[in-house]
């Protein structure tokens, strides 16, 4: 198998190289590099071609699937930050956890440090960038193009800033668009640059049938 065969191979499976890289259990960077290789490893003609033969599809619901603390929170929050989202404002940890709690009344139990939210926030941001890469490599789904990582307005009560880790999605988001130049000490223009297209970006509802899917299979 050829490099370019490879490619027409991985882009059948309609998804992400992320995906793709997930589901083989490699970095995503080692199978960029393989598939760039001629001839193809057969670690990897072998692993794309089981991949499709199973039918892989793309599956933006797979970050929060589960029954552990982190999943169930996560999907009760994507609602919680698309009404933000749509509202154009930020949410506090504390306020997100509360809002939590309010609406599944008993459901969770004591959510202890706030700092468990940055695995939540995380989760949903990576389900934002899944969706964008598939429409950047497979333009689909359509109405996922440059789909922000909305954890962005998430933010700390003492900064008014996401809390630490999340300047990865930042920064990614802000090459993807150009806009990489923005120095690294300049950290808020980037973040509030992502806040704003979160507030103007219109199709959330890909995101939610996300977590409203990955309820389904928590089951």
């Amino acid at each position: 198998m050829t490099p370019i065969e490879m490619k027409a191979a991985m882009k059948s499976l309609n998804t992400s190289q992320d995906a793709i890289a997930e589901a083989l259990g490699v970095s995503r960077t080692k199978l960029i590099k393989a598939a760039k290789t001629n001839p193809i490893p057969m670690w990897l003609k072998y692993s794309i071609n089981a991949l499709i033969a199973e039918g892989v599809a793309s599956d933006f619901s797979r970050r929060l699937v589960g029954s552990r603390w982190t999943d169930r929170i996560a999907r009760a929050s994507v609602p919680i930050l698309i009404e933000k989202a749509q509202a154009g404002e930020t949410i506090t940890y504390k306020e997100l956890d509360e809002l939590v709690h309010q609406r599944y009344p008993g459901d969770f139990g004591p959510s202890g440090t706030l700092t468990k939210y940055g695995r939540v926030c995380g989760h949903i941001s990576f389900t934002c960038d899944d969706l964008r890469h598939a429409f950047n490599h497979h333009a689909e789904p359509k109405r996922a193009k440059n789909m922000p990582p909305i954890s962005a307005i998430v933010v700390r009560e003492d900064s008014g800033m996401p809390g630490y880790g999340f300047e990865g999605f930042t920064y990614e988001y802000l090459k993807e668009n150009g806009k990489g130049d923005l120095p690294d000490e300049d950290y808020e223009a980037a973040v509030e640059y992502v806040q704003k297209r979160i507030f103007k970006f219109k199709h959330w509802d890909l995101l939610q049938s996300a977590a409203d899917k990955a309820a389904e299979l928590s089951e």
